[in-house]
């Protein structure tokens, strides 16, 4: 099962948890996937359990978090630090809209044949719903939604009650989606500590002698001290105050004293926005050179061009001398001529260039599930107009 380990830093580091053997190889676990349904169990995929912290979302980049649904059960969600959106997450902490039904067992074999109640990190002994966190793809893959009642069924087929606290189109480090293909990869979010129960009660059942002695050699590989019993796969950290590019790269030097192995790396993701907004930057710069260099040439032919539209109309302009137009006259017309073709050229081409960035827009937008956003180059249409408006008065 995929487990995240999550911690703040503001001026140090707030709200961490400790975990020594950063950097060992953590064997993944052998039940690492359930099935996801509703309670009448079909349609149903297999779905990867990801344990979460309270404060997963507070230690990502939110910005690309687009959240979904939320259950109308929960009085107040609270909301995150830097975007202000709702925090969907804390859904899986709190108990409101919770139902009981009184025993540690389903006699019936209705709603369960296991309790999720048997541990030490809660006293209580009754079958209360999984609080659980699915993509919004799989409203139409397996057609789950908020007030819908899930049902998480292990490879024994022992099931477990589940209710969706929130839907999510899209979040930083797992691998949600908004289109129904979702269902064949998809990851279930819970909580830390109801991860750890189910995942005890799923490697209780395995009954193969090889599944149980993979399971004991990957328990005796979890470092000592290892926050909830269970090894981590991945670590967010997110400062909490601006920081510098010397402050990030130290910190980042220093996470990877603790990392001996080469298939585990450290991303700065900060970093990477700024490079991302430098490249293009650069890019929309180069596009405004390339132009300059496109309306010099355009200088050249409209010059040429104008010379031969004078060249040949010569007599038109002698009989507009005759009846009366001065030289200034004669001039007025030729710069209103190229104004024209040049403003009405310069409209054209910007509504078909902008129709096709928004086309191109748009399929990128399909792809990456992200919000439709198609921002015009103002520097560079700008500088285009203003060149071209130039050249006509010019040439």
């Amino acid at each position: 099962c995929c487990v995240f380990f999550f911690f703040q830093a503001e001026d140090g580091i707030r709200d961490f948890c400790l975990s020594r053997g950063l950097g060992d190889v953590y064997k993944r676990q052998v039940q690492d996937r359930v099935f996801l349904s509703p309670l009448c169990q079909f349609p149903r995929a297999r779905s990867r359990l990801v344990g979460v912290e309270e404060n997963f979302l507070n230690s990502i980049y939110d910005e690309f978090y687009l959240p979904g649904a939320y259950d109308p059960d929960i009085s107040e969600y609270g909301e995150l630090q830097n975007s202000g959106k709702d925090d969907g997450v804390r859904g899986l902490f709190v108990n409101d809209g919770l139902q009981s039904y009184g025993g540690d067992k389903d006699s019936k074999n209705v709603v369960a044949r296991a309790s999720m109640r048997e541990k030490s990190i809660e006293s209580s002994q009754t079958l209360d719903e999984i609080k659980i966190i699915v993509a919004e793809g799989l409203k139409i893959g397996l057609s789950l939604d908020i007030g819908v009642p899930a049902l998480i069924t292990s490879q024994q087929n022992n099931t477990y009650r589940a209710k969706i606290r929130h839907l999510i189109k899209k979040v930083p480090g797992v691998p949600f989606s908004q289109y129904q293909q979702v269902q064949f990869y998809s990851r279930t979010l819970v909580s830390m500590q109801e991860y750890y129960v189910l995942a005890e009660n799923l490697w209780r059942e395995a009954e193969e002698p090889i599944l149980q002695q993979q399971i004991t050699e990957y328990k005796q590989s979890i470092p000592d001290g290892s926050t909830y019993g269970v090894a981590k796969d991945k670590m967010f950290i997110m400062y909490g105050r601006e920081t510098s590019e010397n402050e990030r790269a130290q910190l980042q030097n220093g996470l990877k004293n603790f990392i001996n192995i080469d298939t585990t790396m450290v991303f700065d993701t900060y970093q990477l926005v700024i490079d991302t907004e430098r490249l293009l930057l650069f890019l929309e710069l180069a596009l405004v050179l390339i132009g300059f260099i496109a309306i010099v040439l355009t200088f050249f032919l409209l010059l040429v061009s104008f010379i031969n539209n004078i060249m040949e109309n010569v007599w038109e302009y002698g009989i507009l001398r005759a009846v009366g137009l001065t030289t200034l006259n004669m001039q007025k017309l030729y710069i209103y001529e190229a104004l024209s073709l040049t403003l009405a050229s310069g409209v054209l081409g910007c509504c078909i260039g902008m129709g096709i960035a928004a086309l191109i827009a748009s399929q990128f937008a399909l792809f990456t599930e992200l919000p439709l956003s198609v921002d015009a180059p103002w520097i560079l249409l700008g500088s285009t107009f203003a060149l071209g408006i130039l050249t006509s008065v010019f040439a």
